[in-house]
């Protein structure tokens, strides 16, 4: 009888352990992610991405492929800010996360301006 006893709790537990993972139950927090790309599509790795809301404040960056993600945001409002030497900081507000939900936030940078001096002599 301990052996059918033992099968029995291995296949509730199994069953439980499987309910927690199915498609139907989303991963507590919502997640952000997206791809930070320069004015031709071209990827831009390491710019740092600064994702943020009520009570929220996050710092990651970018990889080889310029993508970022930021994982377990309560849901609410958020704000990104991106940065990378030589462009332009990206800004984005009014981005909404819901539990359990992916919000897609990619970032076209542009290039920052430059200065040019140009001198005249006779």
């Amino acid at each position: 009888m301990n052996g059918k006893i033992g099968v029995g709790l291995l296949q509730t537990l199994l069953v439980l352990g499987i309910s927690q993972i199915a498609p139907g139950n989303p991963p507590a927090g919502a997640t952000m992610h997206g791809v930070v790309t320069d004015p031709t599509g071209a990827v831009i790795p390491h710019a740092r991405v600064l994702v943020s809301g009520e009570g929220f404040k996050q710092v990651v960056e970018t990889d080889g492929k310029g993508s970022y993600i930021v994982a377990g945001l309560p849901a609410g409002e958020y704000r990104v800010r991106v940065h990378r030497h030589g462009f332009a900081d990206y800004f984005k507000s009014g981005l909404v996360a819901k539990a359990g939900y992916e919000t897609e936030a990619d970032a076209p940078m542009t290039v920052k301006g430059t200065r040019q001096a140009i001198t005249v002599s006779e």
